[in-house]
């Protein structure tokens, strides 16, 4: 049987324990993961490559979440984002209405990020659009 190959997802955040704690688990989940520390460079790698789903983080010096968020809706309107961070229900609901594809509170558990990634893929497989 041939080896499944699952999407690329991309990890933004400028903490880099936080990078690379979600490198790490989506790693041994079989997942193809790439790193970013701002949303400059995340912004770069998603025009070098085909990337599936964007973890970031809320706060980042530069370039925010939410302005990252804007600019890959722009630029990839079907992306999923995920946007994690230390906010409020409000402000998760604001970015949810604003394209993000889920908001997950920090500290989040392994088991979160696997649904809300796994439900992402599920919704873009759904519309049927390319990543």
């Amino acid at each position: 049987m041939p080896e499944q190959i699952l999407p690329k997802i991309i990890v933004v955040d400028d903490n880099p324990m936080i990078r690379d704690i979600l490198y790490k688990v989506l790693k041994l989940k079989g997942y193809t993961v790439m790193t970013a520390s701002s949303g400059q460079d995340a912004i770069k790698i998603l025009h070098r490559n085909s990337i599936a789903v964007v973890i970031t983080d809320v706060e980042m010096p530069e370039m925010s979440g939410e302005e990252l968020l804007h600019k890959i809706k722009k630029l990839f309107p079907y992306m999923p984002v995920i946007i994690t961070g230390d906010g409020t229900l409000s402000d998760a609901i604001k970015l949810i209405k604003q394209g993000a594809a889920n908001y997950i509170p920090k500290p989040f558990s392994i088991d979160e990020i696997y649904n809300v990634v796994e439900e992402a893929l599920l919704d873009s497989y759904r519309v049927k659009k390319p990543f």
